[in-house]
């Protein structure tokens, strides 16, 4: 699984946008606590109003978490 995957597949989720919110990427990795997703995956990113997170910053973290 390449960024450019993870980037596309979320882009998917959120409606062909360039930014995710905290619900959609809940979502996206089956979290059911949205809670749990913001400690762990948008914690240090910034967001727009508060809500909207950049895509290709999202997938940087998700990758990051990635074992093989």
């Amino acid at each position: 699984m390449t960024k450019n995957d993870i980037c596309a597949e979320l882009s998917r989720v959120a409606d062909g946008q360039a930014f995710i919110t905290c619900t959609q990427l809940s979502r996206a990795l089956g979290i059911r606590h949205s809670e749990n997703v913001k400690r762990d995956y948008l914690s240090g990113l910034e967001a727009v109003n508060g809500k909207y997170y950049l895509i290709r910053e999202v997938a940087d973290v998700i990758k990051e978490k990635c074992r093989v």
